[in-house]
């Protein structure tokens, strides 16, 4: 007779032969789930935060994405106290937290806004809640406006994440033809997207208020090619200046009144593109004439040979000199300066520096574009892997 096994374990299941789960496992996974619940609840949290929208004017030249710390860390007080107060007051606490500056040229006034985090108040900058942020503007905004998050500013903070701001840029009122661009910065290094070629020039950019390298004029890279275009300096423009240089450098007054300028071309020059080139300058000699009714007229005559002065200097209006020496003309104020020193290397290593503007340049055309700051800093343009870099000359 076989033997019977009884078992008073009424809820006896296969399982049992897997053993079960301790009192410390079960401690353990619960404590699991609920961090990942909560970083699951902050998640969502976060993405439903930061997809705060904000309306800004649809004129909006440059949004600047930084944290107050960085930009503390970056600019000196001397030069942040020339801020708008907009910005001024989005940056004046040590958080880490990024913050959107933005900048609009309204019918020949500039304005301003910021979007901070809603703990730091502003009440006295027209302030707009939005979920966690606020939006704060020195003025009412255009009429015509578009729609930004802070989310999709937050997210080109984050795909330069070793950068120290991001910048996006519309500069259609300095050169119509630029398109919007990106820019980030890295302490004195500003990065952008635009795509520029090395020059093959051996010609190195000066020291003077402006000085770019420049090919000719069918293998010019479009935004050099726009930039030498746009330069107006007193009665100079070089947006009517018939032959290409390879270089130009100027250097002037604070009225912008060119006081010295050097031009060197590929070739040596003939009469007649001399005398287009000083034309095109407005650099003519002057004579006064009386007529047969006794009228007095100034005539302005170019000199017949230009080329038979080659290594000489010629008199100019406005007491200006002028030097003609084979492929390169040279224009100044009596007496003729020596061209100045080549401008120092603050660029990375392997980068083909294009050109250089003054800080004296840079103050002037800020005041003029009603952005008031003193002392601001001479910057070079240069090609890094074939994208333009600009390097800014800080101490």
């Amino acid at each position: 007779m076989e033997p019977v096994i009884l078992s008073d374990i009424t809820t006896s299941t296969t399982l049992l032969g897997y053993g079960t789960v301790g009192g410390r496992h079960k401690k353990s996974l619960t404590i699991l789930t609920i961090i990942l619940g909560g970083f699951f609840v902050f998640m969502l949290l976060s993405w439903w935060g930061l997809g705060a929208s904000f309306l800004i004017p649809s004129t909006t030249n440059i949004l600047i994405v930084t944290t107050p710390k960085t930009a503390q860390q970056l600019v000196n007080r001397q030069r942040l106290s020339a801020f708008p107060p907009v910005w001024r007051s989005a940056l004046e606490n040590d958080s880490r937290v990024p913050v959107v500056l933005g900048a609009y040229l309204d019918q020949g006034r500039w304005g301003h806004f910021a979007v901070i985090p809603r703990w730091q108040k502003s009440d006295k900058f027209f302030p707009i809640n939005q979920r966690f942020f606020t939006i704060i503007k020195d003025r009412s905004f255009p009429q015509e406006e578009k729609k930004i998050r802070y989310r999709e500013a937050f997210g080109w903070w984050t795909v330069h994440p070793f950068s120290d701001y991001v910048v996006w840029n519309d500069l259609h009122f300095l050169m119509p033809d630029l398109k919007p661009f990106f820019a980030w910065g890295r302490k004195n290094i500003l990065s952008t997207s635009l795509p520029l070629s090395p020059p093959i020039s051996p010609l190195s950019p000066t020291v003077d208020d402006i000085s770019l390298l420049l090919p000719q004029k069918n293998s010019a890279p479009e935004l050099l090619e726009m930039l030498f275009r746009s330069i107006r300096l007193g009665d100079w423009s070089l947006a009517h200046l018939g032959l290409q240089p390879l270089q130009v450098n100027l250097t002037f007054d604070q009225t912008l009144k060119p006081t010295r300028a050097s031009f060197v071309f590929s070739t040596p020059l003939d009469d007649q593109q001399i005398k287009n080139t000083l034309a095109s300058l407005g650099i003519i000699k002057r004579k006064t004439v009386q007529l047969a009714d006794g009228t007095v007229v100034i005539e302005q005559r170019l000199p017949e040979n230009p080329s038979t002065l080659q290594g000489r200097s010629l008199e100019g209006s406005d007491h200006q000199v002028v030097s003609i020496q084979k492929n390169k003309i040279r224009v100044g104020v009596s007496p003729l300066l020596e061209p100045a020193e080549a401008a120092p290397q603050t660029c990375p290593k392997k980068t083909a520096l294009w050109g250089r503007f003054s800080g004296k340049l840079v103050t002037v055309l800020l005041k003029n574009f009603a952005i008031p700051m003193n002392q601001a800093p001479a910057f070079q343009i240069g090609s890094y892997k074939k994208k333009m870099v600009v390097c800014f000359e800080i101490d």
